[in-house]
């Protein structure tokens, strides 16, 4: 999936690796929940404010 902001600017504002931001919308294994919902709070949070 694709997002018009990157990586790295929600890996920085949730806390989180790039790597494991990357896996988070790609459906990819071997996340942690927390990771997984704060991740998905922040790109929500992006889309709202573009």
């Amino acid at each position: 999936m694709r997002y018009p902001f990157l990586i790295k600017e929600i890996a920085l504002q949730a806390g989180l690796g790039m790597a494991t931001v990357d896996r988070v919308p790609n459906g990819r294994a071997h996340v942690r929940e927390h990771a997984r919902r704060r991740a998905r709070q922040v790109i929500r949070e992006l889309v709202r404010s573009n």
